[in-house]
């Protein structure tokens, strides 16, 4: 069989072209209805010959097949048109620009190093819910027992090792000859509401870079190896995960001028405590009580022991607040912090200018001013890289650095990073088809994940690579889970000793990434025999839906993980915020209870691995999928600091060699 549009041979049953994307033309593998679906269990020995799913050996953000092809002639015409539009809007400001006289700034681009770091628990934040916010239902499907034994599914193929996680990019030492460009503009995807952790509208992602930058936090979280170093607290201490004691940095000042001392962090505790719905409420909410001993040591007493509370204190959103600040000015004052920039103007919406402070205690960044500024349409933000109105950019189109930037290595560096959240299925369990075991394992079975990531994202994802639900650099990962196989007939198996009985199922989805999966999906489930409708839904809508889980049966989305563990609870314990397959099993709960509060770090990984291979196991999600993003910058962009977990991206010593 041969593709129509481009004339690439296509395999037999393939859906669509993996060269070109076109939909095939094939004959409907639909069978008839099933009438009187099979109740008892299919023999093990006429099971089919399994066809395991091996995901061929990549790196983060590195693919194996080639995108759709741009019809070029639109495109080029396209360009034309926008060149012409934007000409005399941009020529002014590209002229202002050229003629600005920036002075040369040589400065240390080392990273802060301080003390020696104490040995410590290691585990991260929990993306706990505020009472303001929606929250799944706390109905959930009774207790997961045992199935009754499901056709012996294939002997699992080994997972191959997973693809090397994206690491920060530390800051390079330039060339002797180098200087450093005294400005860096940055462009972003994401507006930036507040500059201030304890608003509710403080929580976007560009916000979480902005704290980076002008606030510094107890401590700093290394995604490199995943640890702990010093920032505001040289040393740190907890017998029993609930009383925390910290010695802090005798030489630090805010941009105020204003010494700091642990009254600022007892400051700092207090108001997140009182910003209910904030991204920093989230994070010291759990203190109950906080001790001042003297002005550098400070106990911190939570209301219960949790082993991770260290990696709530390396949020970005966990920067300590001056408190004079605060109360002189309460709309920008929460923006004075300790950090290596200094908030020179902020537009609300709009754009953040930010001025390196000569003062800092720590490494001096190498560049003087850098500008975050909010552009919403990708096209645009594509436009002003070309015309040199951006030194780095975040959010340009896949297409567009395919056809534009990509070809052109002489003016532009890209960044690859593999996101840390996987996209994938949840399956309802308060919905009779979704609980049925065998029901979903054919689901799981009857998906080509390779073909899945290449038409819905091309080069902008990778397949999973096995069958467990994790964050992709979320400590204590189980990556022996094996990978599950992709092969139709042994779906079609199970789905005959399963309750379908031809029903037409829903899969909810909105984001254009899953929009174009769901439609390959619903392709592959009609070549087994299930029918599926899919919904789509703008943003706010998709997120009321999720919010009642019980309204679904399948839903497409992505799943959200920190790089802290305890992130995970929130997907698999009743009532969690992102339980969207209302699941429950006591056992899995009672793993991440006693995980919590469990200091030995060795324990805790057996304790988080075992509850992976139990959810693993019982299949009430499906990864399906990686994210890639690609970061854009001019030549000589170096410093970017760019984790799977983006929230943590350090800009701080970002610098252009001129």
């Amino acid at each position: 069989m041969f593709c129509i549009k481009c004339g690439n041979e296509a395999k037999s049953g393939q859906g669509f072209c993996v060269k070109c994307g076109n939909r095939l033309d094939v004959e409907d593998p639909v069978p008839a209805a099933i009438d009187n679906p099979a109740q008892s269990q299919y023999p093990a020995n006429q099971q089919p010959a399994p066809q395991p799913y091996n995901r061929p050996p990549q790196t983060a953000g590195v693919q194996t097949k080639n995108k759709k092809k741009r019809n070029l002639a639109i495109a080029v015409a396209a360009s034309a048109v926008i060149v012409v539009a934007v000409a005399l809007f941009f020529g002014f400001r590209l002229w202002d620009r050229g003629s600005d006289d920036y002075e040369d700034s040589q400065s240390n681009t080392s990273h802060t190093e301080g003390e020696a770091s104490s040995t410590t628990p290691q585990s991260e934040t929990a993306a706990t819910p505020s009472p303001g916010s929606s929250a799944t239902s706390t109905e959930s499907a009774p207790p997961l027992t045992q199935p009754s034994p499901p056709p012996s599914p294939p002997k699992p193929t080994p997972s191959p090792k997973p693809p090397s996680p994206s690491p920060p990019r530390p800051p390079v030492e330039p060339p002797a000859a180098g200087t450093f460009a005294d400005y860096i503009s940055i462009i972003v995807d994401s507006q930036i509401a507040a500059l201030n952790p304890m608003s509710q509208s403080g929580g976007t992602m560009a916000a979480n870079w902005v704290y980076t930058m002008i606030y510094d936090r107890l401590l700093y979280y290394n995604v490199n190896d995943a640890s702990f170093e010093p920032m505001l607290a040289t040393s740190w201490h907890t017998s029993d995960c609930k009383v925390f004691r910290f010695t802090l940095r005798d030489n630090v000042y805010f941009h105020n001028g204003n010494h700091f001392t642990a009254h600022d962090v007892a400051y700092t505790a207090q108001l997140g405590k009182s910003s209910g719905g904030s991204p920093g409420f989230m994070l010291w909410n759990p203190v109950e009580a906080v001790n001042i001993i003297n002005d550098y040591e400070i106990e911190i007493v939570l209301s219960s022991a949790n082993a991770d509370f260290y990696y709530d204190m390396a949020m970005p959103a966990a920067g300590i607040l001056n408190e004079r600040a605060v109360s002189a000015d309460p709309e920008f004052g929460a923006s004075v912090g300790t950090g290596a920039f200094i908030v020179d103007w902020f537009s609300v919406y709009d754009r953040v200018n930010l001025l390196r402070n000569e003062n800092y205690w720590g490494a001096i960044a190498p560049t003087r001013e850098i500008s975050l500024f909010f552009v919403a349409e990708p096209s645009a933000r594509t436009i002003m890289m070309e015309v040199g109105e951006a030194d780095v950019c975040f959010g340009i189109s896949s297409d567009d650095i395919d056809y534009i930037i990509r070809g052109n290595t002489d003016a532009y560096s890209i960044f690859p990073v593999t996101m840390l959240n996987p996209q994938g299925l949840s399956f309802n369990l308060s919905d009779p088809i979704m609980l049925d075991y065998n029901f979903r394992l054919a689901i799981c079975h009857a998906l080509d994940l390779e073909e899945i990531a290449i038409l819905a994202a091309g080069n902008g994802a990778v397949a999973a690579y096995d069958s467990g639900l994790w964050g992709l650099d979320t400590p204590f990962r189980n990556n022996s889970l094996p990978a599950f196989s992709y092969d139709p007939d042994l779906a079609k198996a199970y789905l005959d000793v399963s309750a379908y009985k031809g029903e037409t199922l829903e899969i909810s989805v909105a984001s254009p990434i899953n929009v174009r999966a769901a439609e390959v999906i619903q392709y592959q489930l009609n070549a087994i025999g299930v029918r599926a409708n899919i919904n789509m839904y703008d943003y706010p809508s998709f997120m009321a839906l999720l919010a009642e889980p019980a309204r679904t049966q399948l839903v497409l989305h992505g799943f959200a993980f920190t790089v802290n563990p305890a992130s995970a609870r929130q997907h698999f314990v009743p009532g969690g915020a992102q339980n969207r397959a209302m699941y429950n099993d006591p056992e899995v709960t009672r793993l991440f209870d006693e995980a919590a509060a469990e200091p030995n770090e060795d324990r805790r990984r057996e304790l988080y691995q075992r509850a992976q291979e139990i959810i693993a196991s019982e299949r009430p999600y499906l990864n399906i999928m990686w994210l890639v993003r690609e970061i854009v910058s001019v030549s000589g962009i170096g410093g970017l600091r760019v984790p799977s977990d983006m929230q943590l991206t350090d800009l701080r010593y970002v610098y252009l060699l001129e």
